[in-house]
C-alpha cells in the first residue's frame, strides 16, 4: 500500500485500491513529475534504481508522459553524457507544429 502522502498525487483514483506493484509505471511517472522529495525517496527505496530507470527510459523513448522540464531533469540522472547529448539533438528536430484535431478531420472530408 502506498503511503498516505501519495493521496494528493492520485486524487482521481480510489487510493485504497491502488496496488503499488501492478501500477508501478503510473506511480513512478506521476511521482517523478509531481512528487515531493520524500515521495521520490520512497519510490527509489521501494522500486529501486533499475526499475525506475527502466520506466523512465520507456517513457523517454515512447509515451512521453513526463512534462518536458521534468524529463530534462531526469535525463541528467538516468542517461549518460552521450545519450543526453543525443536527446538534445533529437529535441531540436522534433515536430513543433500542432494541428488541431478538428482542422485535421475537416481536411479529410
Amino acid at each position: 500500500m502506498l503511503p498516505e502522502s501519495f493521496k494528493k498525487l492520485f486524487r482521481n483514483y480510489c487510493f485504497n485500491t491502488i496496488d503499488p506493484d501492478a501500477a508501478s509505471g503510473q506511480i513512478i511517472i506521476t511521482t517523478l513529475a509531481y512528487g515531493t522529495w520524500e515521495q521520490i525517496e520512497w519510490i527509489f527505496s521501494y522500486y529501486g534504481w533499475n526499475r525506475i530507470r527502466e520506466i523512465f527510459l520507456d517513457d523517454f523513448h515512447g509515451r512521453r508522459e513526463l512534462p518536458e522540464p521534468t524529463r530534462r531533469l531526469w535525463v541528467l540522472a538516468f542517461l549518460d553524457e552521450t545519450s543526453a547529448e543525443d536527446a538534445d539533438q533529437l529535441a531540436r528536430w522534433r515536430c513543433r507544429r500542432r494541428v488541431p484535431p478538428s482542422a485535421y478531420l475537416e481536411s479529410l472530408v
